[in-house]
């Protein structure tokens, strides 16, 4: 209400863009479920087709669905993961089925203006891939760059997901975290998963700093 007393056009478009495993699919359905809004979550692959036609009709379904749950709850989000498979930029290959699913969708996205309370999420990696027309301002209002974390991320990622009742005495997260540069949020739950597989290989009960160094190697 704040915002329409100004008048403000409300975004309707976010694109995630950065690196693998840094955590856009995880953050826009933490998000979905914030709004408490039901969410439409496809992969931009589905619509990729060799029959001409078929990817613009599973276009047009899907906003059909939108529309329907528009009706019932008074509002959907709508969350498209790896973008850049349906929004390459057109002419830049031979498969013209690949250009009119791109055109059926930058129609439909037209549309979400005049839709109340219908928002897009789109995450990719690949954003040099995608259409201009795709992420210009009015369809993708909003860019959001993801990095991977910093040393103090990473040590705080892997506390989350080795809790401390599965850590032996002595057990320096700090250690791991400085010695994992680059490493994304995903690399983070595989090295504590690695270190757990090991734990229990050697018999033990907790993780210990040897387990977690070890399973930083193996991963990294």
């Amino acid at each position: 209400e704040k915002y329409q007393k100004l008048e403000c056009k409300v975004p309707r478009g976010v694109l995630m863009h950065g690196t693998h495993g840094v955590g856009k699919t995880m953050l826009a359905r933490t998000l979905a479920a914030l709004c408490g809004l039901p969410v439409i979550e496809v992969g931009g692959s589905e619509f990729v087709e060799m029959f001409v036609g078929v990817g613009a009709s599973r276009m047009r379904l899907l906003f059909e669905d939108l529309d329907g749950l528009v009706k019932i709850f008074g509002g959907a989000i709508l969350f498209i993961d790896e973008f850049d498979a349906v929004a390459r930029i057109r002419g830049s290959s031979h498969n013209t089925e690949s250009d009119t699913t791109l055109n059926q969708l930058l129609k439909e996205m037209d549309g979400i203006v005049a839709r109340p309370n219908v928002y897009t999420f789109a995450a990719t990696n690949r954003k040099d891939n995608i259409d201009p027309a795709a992420i210009r301002p009015g369809r993708f209002d909003r860019e959001v760059q993801f990095f991977n974390p910093t040393r103090k991320d990473r040590e705080a990622l892997l506390g989350i997901y080795l809790p401390e009742s599965l850590r032996a005495p002595g057990l320096d997260l700090a250690i791991a975290a400085k010695a994992c540069p680059g490493a994304s949020g995903a690399h983070c739950a595989n090295i504590i998963n690695e270190a757990k597989i090991l734990t229990v290989r050697a018999r033990l009960d907790q993780v210990t700093q040897d387990i977690l160094d070890e399973a930083v190697l193996k991963v990294m």
